[in-house]
């Protein structure tokens, strides 16, 4: 997996088909599943669709086959499917929201951990959900997603700057300035105390927050920013 985490996924390919192949062979169901996960992830990162969107159909059916519905472990390889193939060109946004929406609904019945076991597959529904431009719904979805991160991360986590910023990049979309700005700012916090000034997420943060402003009239202000 180390490969992966370096930004390697050409060079992980091969030792994960090879690992996949050695697990198919003892049908050790869980490493195949945990193992179609990474190389999905892989193939993503790689532009090559069709290959990862075939791998993950492979692992929901075999989630679906060893575990049966609802369970946990499905409603992961759901999330897998919905989320990770929809940001590469052709795939269908009305699958992937479906199939997340059935995965929040599945980790609903089988929760054990007060509500966060579900932040994944609510955050990949509120990406698609903007992505088709249904801003109402993805702006209900981060809702109900805050105070879930909140209780993951806590309220001062680098984490919670990347969520806060698509969230406030669906109320832009609403014209809700004034709480797309104050989210901003929590944001612009964070990353400085976590990242430092001189990080390139806090210049697109700041750029963010300055075309808000301008939007808001508050000239000054975003011009000091944008310089």
């Amino acid at each position: 997996g180390s490969l992966l985490d370096f930004r390697k996924p050409g060079e992980a390919e091969a030792p994960l088909r090879q690992a996949l192949a050695i697990y198919r062979k003892h049908d050790s169901t869980d490493r195949m599943v945990y193992t179609m996960g990474r190389l999905a992830s892989a193939l993503a990162y790689l532009g090559r669709a069709d290959e990862c969107e075939a791998v993950l159909r492979e692992r929901l059916a075999l989630a679906k086959s060893r575990w049966g519905e609802p369970s946990p472990q499905v409603a992961n390889a759901m999330v897998g499917l919905g989320y990770t193939p929809h940001r590469l060109p052709g795939r269908s946004l009305a699958e992937a929201e479906e199939l997340l929406r059935a995965a929040v609904q599945m980790f609903r019945k089988v929760d054990t951990s007060g509500g966060t076991s579900a932040t994944g597959a609510l955050n990949g529904l509120a990406l698609v959900l903007a992505n088709e431009r249904k801003y109402a719904e993805a702006e209900a979805t981060y809702r109900e997603l805050l105070p879930l991160w909140r209780k993951k991360f806590g309220r001062e986590h680098p984490d919670l700057a990347v969520g806060l910023g698509n969230f406030a990049m669906v109320l832009r979309a609403q014209g809700k300035l004034a709480e797309a700005e104050s989210i901003c700012r929590e944001i612009v916090l964070l990353q400085r105390k976590y990242l430092g000034d001189a990080h390139p997420r806090l210049a697109t943060s700041l750029v963010f927050l300055g075309n808000i402003l301008t939007m808001r009239g508050q000239l000054t202000e975003a011009e000091a920013l944008l310089r």
